[in-house]
């Protein structure tokens, strides 16, 4: 199995302790990690980071109350990786007040062949069923093309909806990476580009030909 790539949600097998890596990221302290985990509950694919072996992922779970719970497992733990979480489907988990701001942002995604998913408090809610959203929590989005000669102009648009949640999230590249929507959007001649492996700069027009496509 590859690496799965980075906000992707996976579950574990019940073996799963005989493949946990105790460095350099370890097993969280107490029970509630471990528990979510022989529950059959997802946790999320974090960026790896220079030095880990390429047979090994970094996995993540938030909690209601915006505790950080880290583990690392050989990627023969994975029992599945879940499909990307819809914005349309997670949209049914999200409060009232989003409603009217998540209908224009999936406007928004048809009039630019945008797809669109979610990771952050609205994936976790959507998935777990436990509420992870607070009084200031983003929409956090994660974003694909098949319209490349209108990248910028889709993004900026996302970002121009106002409104409750702000929106935030990343630009999807072809080979997985990402880039932030509001970093992209301010053109900067150098962006950050978050991969497995570890961040790295890059220049600003090489991005252009590198979006994913939605198709």
């Amino acid at each position: 199995m590859m690496r799965p790539e980075r906000h992707r949600f996976v579950t574990l097998k019940s073996s799963w302790r005989d493949h946990a890596i105790l460095s350099p990221c370890g097993i969280a302290a107490g029970e509630l990690l471990p528990d979510w985990v022989d529950a059959g509950r997802p946790l999320i694919v974090a960026s790896s980071a220079a030095g880990d072996g390429e047979t090994t992922i970094r996995l993540g779970l938030s909690t209601p109350e915006k505790r950080r719970l880290g583990l690392c497992v050989a990627l023969e733990a994975i029992n599945r990786v879940l499909p990307p979480v819809a914005l349309e489907d997670a949209a049914t988990s999200a409060p009232d007040e989003w409603q009217d701001t998540i209908r224009l942002v999936l406007k928004t995604a048809v009039r630019y062949g945008l797809s669109l998913s979610v990771f952050g408090s609205l994936a976790w809610t959507h998935l777990s069923g436990e509420n992870h959203l607070h009084a200031g929590s983003d929409l956090d989005l994660l974003v694909s093309t098949s319209t490349p000669d209108s990248y910028l102009e889709a993004v900026q648009s996302l970002l121009d909806i106002a409104g409750k949640p702000r929106l935030d999230g990343e630009l999807l590249l072809t080979d997985g990476s990402g880039v932030n929507l509001r970093e992209y959007a301010a053109r900067p001649n150098q962006i950050l580009v978050k991969q497995h492996g570890g961040p790295r700069l890059v220049e600003y027009s090489s991005l252009m030909s590198v979006a994913r496509s939605a198709g």
